[in-house]
């Protein structure tokens, strides 16, 4: 019976944690960036990420000088993770690696396992971290010798790897002649399937070269066998890898946030596989990019799986018109936008009508305001609340713009010593054709209250935009 990972026991697999390793640095050039993809066949790779210059990140960490618990007989990979944070720019990162954690459990078969976490943060010249990737080895008893065939990295499921080449060889590239590309995907959709494709002694040599990882039980079948495999085993890394670039071909022109992959056992080379994903859930955010959630997998030619995870692509909404969704969600249409309290005094009162009629009077404690001032508490126009500032840099001609209509409808006036809470509503986002172009409406209401919870009014406030969306600027309208 397999059971859940605890802390080592070991005072010695203990006393690595928080050990750091030697800094290192990584030229993010396009040389290194393509020589890495040329390597595992991928030239078409639109977005450029963590995983391009940090192919495999045991080997990174490995070679910072941190040492791999060995105690208990074979060690493996046991996979990786890779989160970028922000976009990369030419120039060096800092890599600074450490072990995170030392972990132990008993597998299915009754061995122990040992599980060390290397991370690694990686820093742009200007000292921002721009994203951390994890790998992690595996130390596990060997084999019962009974059982000679047996599959040392059967029970060992861990955190994903995540990396950049595509498949080795024209075989896959050949199965991307259809794929959609920018579309938008739909929830439950599945990927076209790449595959079966027969692992071969020159993808790990193509992977080896680009990952660094020239561990000879990927090439000799007798070091193979002496950590209890049945023949030389195939990169994680590299399944990993060609995961990564179906979802990214499918999807065109994306960007890949996270990638993380569970190695649920060992594939051989010769054997056959096949590479697939579901899309399992979109997720709209207010910049206007979409995040598309993922399942992805690697099955063998029995149908198991030998790999399942997990990743999150980005991507940008195609806009052929205004953006009503992304404004809709913005402003959150129907729901509460925002709630503003407001203390208001005589010099407000005074300094307002004198702005909006040049009219100089005073007011003392309790006088009302006139009905225009129901104006002056819009946390709108008070510049409180800003949630459609996007719509200044759409990339149309801005032809007009301005207050559509205001309206009132108050229950007493608003009164000097009030104190007023502002609860803010978008309830309409709409488009008309107008004279000047394209016109975009966005309403918003004002309900006022005072400190007791009642009611003094409501505003009902119209703006209008007017675009050519028949033409295109390069910056501000």
């Amino acid at each position: 019976m397999t059971t859940p990972w605890n802390q080592a026991s070991s005072a010695e697999l203990t006393a690595l944690v928080g050990r750091i390793g030697r800094v290192q640095r990584i030229s993010l050039t396009a040389e290194r960036r393509d020589a890495l993809r040329l390597s595992a066949g991928d030239e078409t790779a639109a977005d450029t990420s963590l995983a391009d210059f940090c192919p495999d990140p045991l080997v990174l960490a490995l070679e910072s000088g941190l040492p791999r618990p060995a105690q208990l007989g074979v060690t493996i990979d046991g996979g990786s993770e890779w989160e970028q944070l922000s976009p990369l720019s030419p120039g060096i990162l800092t890599a600074i690696s450490r072990i995170a954690e030392v972990a132990e459990r008993t597998v299915s078969t009754g061995r122990q396992m040992t599980r060390t976490c290397y991370e690694t943060r990686l820093h742009d010249e200007r000292g921002v971290q721009v994203g951390t990737v994890r790998g992690f080895s595996l130390d596990l008893e060997p084999a019962d010798p009974a059982s000679p065939t047996a599959d040392p990295n059967a029970d060992a499921p861990s955190a994903g790897a995540s990396v950049t080449a595509a498949p080795a060889d024209d075989r896959a590239l050949n199965a991307f002649a259809i794929t959609p590309h920018g579309r938008v995907p739909q929830a439950g959709e599945r990927l076209p399937e790449l595959g079966p494709i027969t692992v071969s002694y020159q993808d790990a040599v193509r992977w080896a070269a680009a990952s660094g990882d020239f561990t000879s039980f990927h090439f000799d079948p007798s070091a193979a066998a002496a950590k209890g495999f049945r023949g030389p085993v195939a990169h994680g890394p590299w399944k990993s890898a060609v995961l990564r670039c179906l979802v990214s071909r499918w999807l065109g022109d994306a960007a890949l946030r996270s990638f993380s992959t569970n190695y649920l056992h060992a594939d051989l080379v010769g054997e056959q596989l096949t590479f697939g994903g579901e899309v399992v859930e979109l997720e709209h955010a207010d910049d206007g990019t979409l995040r598309v959630h993922l399942d992805v997998w690697v099955t063998g030619a029995n149908g198991d799986r030998s790999v399942s995870g997990t990743c999150v692509a980005v991507v940008q909404e195609q806009q052929g018109g205004l953006p009503l969704e992304r404004l809709r969600r913005a402003v959150r249409l129907g729901d509460i936008a925002g709630v503003f309290t407001y203390e208001v005094t005589a010099n407000d009162i005074a300094g307002f009508v004198e702005a909006v009629t040049g009219e100089k009077r005073e007011f003392v404690q309790g006088d009302a305001a006139p009905a225009i001032y129901f104006g002056a508490l819009d946390p709108v126009e008070r510049r409180d609340i800003d949630l459609d500032a996007f719509l200044q840099d759409l990339p149309f001609r801005k032809t007009g713009g301005g207050n559509a209509f205001n309206e009132i409808a108050y229950v007493r006036p608003i009164r000097v010593g009030d104190v007023v809470k502002v609860t803010t509503r978008y309830t309409e986002v709409y488009e008309k054709t107008g004279s000047r172009g394209t016109l975009l409406f966005r309403v918003r209401e004002n309900e006022l209250i005072d400190v007791s919870g009642d009611p003094i009014g409501t505003s009902r406030c119209g703006h209008v935009l007017a675009f050519d969306i028949d033409s295109e600027t390069e910056g501000r309208a």
